[in-house]
């Protein structure tokens, strides 16, 4: 039985979405079928990424960046449960949704040069290192329509994904679970309350490619990145008080 599938419309920075057209096209894929099968994946993602809520000020603002970016309204035609998933996780942590397209896309079509500025020029070795001999890897490669590979072409961000999975297995390593406690116990925020670094928390500015906003791209922004909040101007402060401090 076909699944039963829902149209969103969604506003879409023209030039990535251009590119994307192309790809999709290039591979002979049903553009909207492939996008709701990444957009299952990477919403529970998202899900697990996101471990707190936006704050309104925060919203606002990625919303605002994103609307100066040059943006086509289209109509995506996604799965019904997948959307339903969308729309309940971007409600509950305060997400854009169109922040949330926007940004898969542009990581779906981004060259390597980009991605290596965002992430570090080897980003990459420590996931290879870690999955050499995964016979998977060189099965996508060879026999890119075998079924065990269908599940990383649908899975295209999995690299980068594991990537921030493994700086956070080698934080954790780093840290003993007692000073973690102690942290707790001298009254600072709760470990949970603050999402650790992943593919969407990574803030996304406008420093990353001349002349290109990308502030509009983020799932989540803490407060002391917003300018005007009262954390950002306390963060201003800090910064301006500690070279005082320095020099006593």
């Amino acid at each position: 039985m076909k699944a039963a599938t829902r149209k969103v419309p969604a506003k879409i920075w023209r030039d990535i979405l251009i590119r994307f057209d192309g790809r999709v096209e290039a591979v002979c894929l049903r553009r909207d079928a492939y996008l709701s099968k990444v957009v299952g994946l990477e919403v529970e993602r998202l899900e697990t990424n996101v471990t707190v809520p936006n704050s309104k000020q925060a919203a606002k603002f990625i919303a605002e960046r994103l609307d100066r970016l040059d943006r086509k309204l289209i109509t995506f035609t996604l799965d019904a449960e997948v959307l339903d998933r969308l729309n309940e996780v971007c409600k509950r942590k305060s997400i854009v949704r169109d922040a949330f397209l926007n940004r898969l896309i542009f990581w779906l079509i981004a060259p390597p040069k980009i991605v290596d500025r965002i992430l570090g020029a080897d980003w990459d070795t420590s996931v290879w290192e870690c999955h050499k001999d995964d016979i998977g890897i060189y099965k996508a490669a060879l026999s890119p329509l075998d079924e065990s590979s269908i599940g990383s072409f649908i899975d295209p961000l999995w690299a980068v994904h594991e990537h921030f999975k493994l700086q956070h297995d080698f934080e954790l390593s780093s840290s003993s679970e007692t000073e973690a406690v102690a942290g707790n116990s001298a009254g600072n925020e709760s470990i949970e309350m603050k999402p650790r670094p992943s593919f969407y928390t990574l803030p996304l500015n406008d420093r990353i490619i001349k002349n290109v906003d990308l502030w509009g791209l983020n799932t989540y922004l803490p407060d002391h990145e917003v300018p005007g909040t009262s954390a950002q101007k306390e963060l201003d402060e800090d910064w301006e008080v500690r070279p005082e401090l320095g020099e006593e």
